[in-house]
């Protein structure tokens, strides 16, 4: 389910799509330019033999592990906050 939110002449359009086992927010800064994407990505032991837990990623692609739900809702928080301002 995408969701696109009220865009402002300064800043780019957001997307969000929320599934079982992932969250990812996209930002388009403009029409010839790739979106930066942010995901939070839960690993179950039903999904994933080798990993466990909550992930963010950041557009650059680096992974880092979050240690409860609280640290993904900071984590989408400040991203988000860096992207828009």
């Amino acid at each position: 389910m995408a969701e696109e939110h009220p865009r402002s002449t300064l800043g780019p359009l957001v997307y969000f799509w929320i599934f079982n086992d992932k969250i990812i927010i996209d930002f388009h800064t403009g029409p010839n330019y790739p979106p930066a994407q942010l995901i939070i990505r839960l690993y179950a032991s039903r999904n994933s033999h080798f990993k466990q837990g909550i992930y963010g990623y950041m557009p650059d692609g680096y992974e880092m592990p979050l240690a409860s739900v609280d640290e993904a809702v900071e984590f989408i928080a400040t991203q988000c906050g860096k992207r828009l301002a």
